[in-house]
């Protein structure tokens, strides 16, 4: 949370920046969402919070009745995360020099 306080063990004292979601309609008519600015501070690094953060978004792009969950980092640490832990599949490098990551939820 970002004012640090506490909502359950898991996350005490965890400041997180809120995620940013947009959905976008591409050309094939498909509703996407992305998630933009996502991240866990080092500290809190390893305890699940960042796995919980994903799918929480996956929760809420789902309800939404949206197709696939679409990202953008730079991070190779970022990258390994979303491919291992989330299922994401990295598809190739933007125009801004980094890679997008896809999942069809």
């Amino acid at each position: 949370n970002k004012e640090g306080k506490n909502h359950n063990d898991n996350t005490k004292n965890c400041n997180t920046h809120h995620p940013h979601f947009h959905t976008l309609k591409e050309q094939k008519q498909e509703i996407n969402a992305s998630i933009f600015r996502l991240s866990v501070d080092v500290r809190f690094r390893g305890h699940g919070i960042g796995y919980k953060l994903m799918k929480h978004c996956e929760t809420w792009a789902k309800q939404e009745s949206l197709e696939k969950v679409w990202l953008l980092t730079g991070n190779s640490a970022a990258g390994n995360f979303y491919t291992t832990k989330c299922g994401y599949r990295k598809l190739g490098w933007s125009e801004a020099l980094a890679p997008w990551y896809q999942k069809n939820i």
